[in-house]
């Protein structure tokens, strides 16, 4: 059973981010420590999935730097 460590949701959009340690005996490979939930949308117009594009990769990159590659949060960081 994982840890899960922080949910994030976009704020206009019903997309949440969950980040989870792996824990003794999970297996799971490196990195794959998120999970994305997206709310049955059915469609979305050019402009939502260029905010929806921009949101993962500004979540994705604050992730790598505030995560290990087993989701645990890096030492120092006040999580």
């Amino acid at each position: 059973m994982a840890i899960v460590h922080e949910e994030t949701s976009h704020d206009d959009l019903p997309v949440t981010i969950m980040v989870s340690e792996r824990t003794k005996g999970e297996f799971r490979p490196p990195w794959e420590m998120i999970d994305l939930e997206f709310d049955s949308f059915q469609r979305l117009t050019p402009t939502q999935l260029r905010q929806l594009g921009r949101w993962l990769i500004q979540e994705g990159k604050r992730i790598g730097r505030e995560y290990k590659s087993n989701g645990a949060p890096k030492k120092g960081d006040a999580q």
